[in-house]
């Protein structure tokens, strides 16, 4: 079975609830004192559930589930906190909703409280100062379980107003709204809490279980803040020689974060339409358009309404999560000529220098009685402003519109254009080609990838703005030369309207030494001489010796110097085995030893 409740607004717009009876009367009260809170402010503050993403936990605090942080296990001294992440705007409302559980044991400690602080999302502390104690500035809503004789000012469970961390100081309990002694919490169940912050009228409020503890004005910010309204907020709780399970659920909470400062949207005002338009069809600048039947912002506008009388609207964007405070207004008129709208798609490729022919939005635009292209709607309907290069448009922003004009025998048609961009794909992760270190490496660009031997493919190119630019391509590919450590070079290939581009990264290494056994230094240009492949112009600091069978050292050879089958003294040595010692004088130090056979 269900009640069925009908809130009206002055706007004449209707909300239907349909509530279980089941659901509890407190907690039904709270959901229509949330809602209406809603409704009398819909473009003020936007509301969220709990996401951990969007809340530091620390101490002895986890998170259980969806909503659920527990802060303290039924251990003693203990001390969990959860903070939010960001800081919030406490010039502007701010209300939540949560339940809070504080145990099964009638006596235990210490109890919860809901914190407001502007020092950091990691405070806290231990014991009877219930997670709270010495965090200043700070206001701080206590749930106190535990009588601390001679400091709190009743044994039984109270709720208290405290300001600067100081739950130890009598006075502090009463110093801007009277403590509230309220039925044990310790009883194993949840308890509801609604707390709201009115920015305007500067009062704060809370209902416990339903029941209205205190409604106080206190200007926040300012009393105790130093006038900075930007405030981390959260909970905290601890235990010390006694203890309970102290957990709290964040169901929603309505605030803006301070970061918030989106500037209103733009849009040109007035804008005039054949017989009716749709709001999210007026040219508007920002993001996240929303629409509002009045200047203050009470009536939220579905996007999809149409509008077929003159009249008034106001927007406001989004950017992330943060709503414009100011609404700008834009004047509907509607007139009889008729207007199409979102009529035709042209697809551009988004390079450095986007253009785009208008003529190929559609083949109406070849008639005889086509107009022209216009920048604007006022311009489409006034006839000013004529696109002159049509046929090579430049287009200045993404998901530009543009507009036709085509006369009728009563009026005229209005035709939207609007130019989407197909992005040039970038890859970040580069194919590689490996290199072998020496002095003026060549690689062969092709190897890269198959990619690059399709007819699609442009060219490599020693920069991505040549590569997008498509100038100065390398011509020398196959034989390109490396002129740096880790250097990267492009590749386009052609896709569509629009292309893509491949970074190649070069990457040097240090190639295994080759070394050969034998030798022939006849002068016919093959083997002519003892040349060890990945050794020279690679290892500078080299040096070669060569021995022969009787232990005599015959040839000291240099990176600069190589064996060529002569003695030091210049004399060619006789046929035979000859030994060597190869000394990299790297940091390894690495040394070689073989031998190598002469012949001629």
């Amino acid at each position: 079975m269900y009640y069925i409740v009908i809130i009206s607004q002055i706007s004449k717009k209707n909300i239907i609830l349909a509530v279980p009876t089941n659901l509890t009367t407190m907690r039904f009260l709270m959901i229509m004192l949330m809602l209406t809170t809603y409704l009398a402010k819909a473009q003020t503050v936007p509301c969220f559930t709990f996401d951990e993403g969007e809340f530091v936990v620390s101490g002895n605090a986890t998170i259980i589930n969806d909503d659920t942080v527990r802060l303290t296990q039924a251990i003693n001294n203990q001390a969990g906190f959860v903070w939010s992440q960001s800081l919030v705007n406490f010039d502007l409302d701010f209300s939540l909703e949560a339940e809070l559980y504080l145990g099964t044991q009638n006596g235990g400690a210490d109890g919860i409280a809901f914190v407001i602080q502007a020092i950091s999302n990691n405070e806290g502390s231990l014991g009877g100062g219930i997670g709270y104690s010495g965090i200043s500035p700070s206001l701080a809503i206590e749930f106190d379980t535990w009588w601390n004789s001679g400091n709190d000012p009743v044994q039984e469970d109270h709720v208290a107003l405290i300001a600067n961390g100081q739950p130890w100081v009598m006075s502090a309990h009463s110093a801007y709204t009277p403590y509230v002694g309220v039925n044990n919490l310790e009883d194993g169940l949840w308890h509801p809490i609604l707390i709201s912050w009115d920015g305007t009228d500067k009062t704060l409020s809370l209902t416990l279980d339903g029941a209205s503890i205190f409604s106080v004005t206190i200007d926040i910010p300012t009393l105790f803040f130093n006038g900075d309204p930007n405030l981390y907020w959260g909970f905290t709780a601890a235990t010390g020689g006694a203890n309970n399970l102290q957990q709290v659920r964040i169901l929603e909470f309505c605030s803006i974060d301070s970061s918030c400062n989106t500037p209103e949207p733009t849009a040109d005002s007035p804008q005039s339409f054949c017989e009716s338009v749709v709001l999210n069809e007026l040219q508007t600048n920002g993001s996240n358009i929303r629409f509002y039947a009045e200047e203050t912002g009470d009536t939220l506008l579905d996007a999809q309404t149409i509008v077929d009388e003159s009249t008034t609207v106001y927007i406001t964007q989004t950017i992330d999560d943060c709503e414009s405070q100011t609404l700008a207004a834009i004047d509907i008129i509607i007139v009889e000529p008729t207007v199409f709208d979102d009529s035709f798609e042209l697809l551009y490729c988004q390079d450095n220098n986007p253009t785009a022919n208008l003529f190929d939005a559609s083949n109406l635009f070849l008639g005889p009685d086509f107009t022209g292209f216009f920048n604007e709607l006022s311009d489409t309907q006034s006839i000013n402003n004529l696109i002159e290069s049509a046929e090579d448009f430049t287009v200045t922003e993404l998901n530009q519109i543009v507009y036709a004009r085509i006369e009728t025998e009563l009026c005229y048609e209005v035709y939207t254009i609007t130019l989407v961009a197909e992005n040039p794909i970038i890859y970040t992760n580069p194919f590689e080609i490996l290199y072998c270190q020496r002095s003026n490496p060549t690689v062969d660009l092709y190897t890269a990838s198959d990619l690059f031997s399709n007819p699609d493919f442009s060219g490599f190119f020693n920069s991505l703005q040549e590569a997008e630019n498509g100038n100065n391509e390398i011509v020398n590919s196959n034989t390109f030369m490396v002129s740096s450590e880790e250097q990267m070079v492009y590749a386009r290939v052609e896709e569509g309207l629009c292309y893509e581009i491949y970074p190649i990264l070069l990457v040097s290494e240090n190639c295994a030494l080759v070394i050969p056994q034998a030798l022939s230094p006849n002068s016919d240009g093959f083997n002519d001489v003892f040349d060890i492949q990945n050794l020279y112009d690679v290892h500078f600091n080299h040096t070669l010796k060569i021995y022969n069978r009787y232990g005599l050292c015959i040839f000291e050879g240099t990176n600069d110097k190589k064996w060529a089958g002569h003695s030091d003294d210049g004399k060619l040595v006789p046929v035979g085995t000859y030994f060597y010692v190869l000394t990299l004088n790297n940091e390894d130090n690495e040394v070689f030893t073989g031998w190598v056979y002469c012949n001629y």
